[in-house]
């Protein structure tokens, strides 16, 4: 299944200033790696996207959606 989220991975990354080849070199994954994630035809396992986030400080929750909620939904879920 296709990963469903606001902005695809390429958006992501280009808004946060950071390049595909600035993952390759850091994260040490191959560009084709990086290329099946923005595509959406992957996703960056979960290690993958908590290093990515370590080093570039994309917040996890742009990165993965489907495992990490925004900030917004886990304030409105606790103070429900």
């Amino acid at each position: 299944m296709k990963r469903q989220h606001q902005d695809g991975l390429a958006e992501v990354i280009a808004r946060h200033d950071v390049t595909k080849a600035q993952i390759v070199e850091k994260i040490g994954v191959t560009g084709q790696a990086v290329s099946l994630w923005i595509t959406g035809k992957r996703q960056p396992s979960v290690a993958t996207a908590r290093l990515i986030h370590q080093i570039f400080n994309i917040p996890l929750h742009e990165l993965r959606p489907d495992v990490w909620q925004p900030p917004s939904l886990r304030r409105r879920k606790t103070a429900a």
